[in-house]
């Protein structure tokens, strides 16, 4: 059980980075007014996901999913255990 444990801690700080790292809609659309929100000001009027964009959300996808299943894997092994 210690070593889903981990998995789960690893997988989190990972999902933790890949969303910090991500483009927020606000900063992708501002552009249109003007404003930024994390990145500052934005420069295009109109901003399509980027190839890195794409993948980091694909990526972020699937460790999401490896969470919840680890996440669902421990919630059943914590009730067996009672």
């Amino acid at each position: 059980m210690w070593f889903l444990q981990t998995i789960q801690v690893l997988v989190s700080l990972l999902l933790i980075g890949l969303i910090l790292v991500q483009t927020t809609r606000a900063e992708g659309a501002g552009g249109l007014m003007g404003m930024g929100t994390i990145g500052g000001q934005t420069r295009a009027a109109f901003k399509t996901r980027s190839g890195f964009e794409e993948h980091i959300g694909r990526i972020t996808a699937w460790v999401a999913s490896v969470w919840l299943v680890v996440s669902a894997i421990l919630s059943v092994l914590f009730l067996m255990r009672r």
